[in-house]
């Protein structure tokens, strides 16, 4: 984002807690990990740079169960955006093969 509006975050943790479908290990002011069927997410938000990282961890279970809470995330963040705010974010997904020479 080129600017974050106030209480963005602390909206984004109540809607992906308030379905139900994930849980929350452990949550702070500027983030939150959640759990899908032994899959969890990290999301953190750094407001020096007004910038969102979503990390998702792959269970036991395997991939689609990561693509799952992925996909549950970037909807909530999505909805979020386009129903509250007039902004448009920038999205970056790194590719596996810069994820590897960092």
């Amino acid at each position: 984002f080129e600017f974050l509006p106030h209480g963005f975050f602390s909206r984004l943790m109540i809607r992906t807690l308030h379905r139900g479908l994930v849980r929350a290990t452990s949550f702070w002011s500027s983030g939150m990990v959640v759990e899908l069927d032994k899959t969890r997410a990290m999301l953190r938000f750094n407001p020096a740079v007004y910038e969102l990282t979503v990390t998702v961890r792959e269970g036991r279970k395997g991939h689609r169960e990561a693509a799952a809470l992925l996909r549950l995330l970037i909807e909530n963040i999505d909805a979020l955006v386009s129903g509250w705010y007039d902004v448009k974010p920038n999205v970056f997904v790194p590719c596996c093969h810069c994820l590897t020479t960092k």
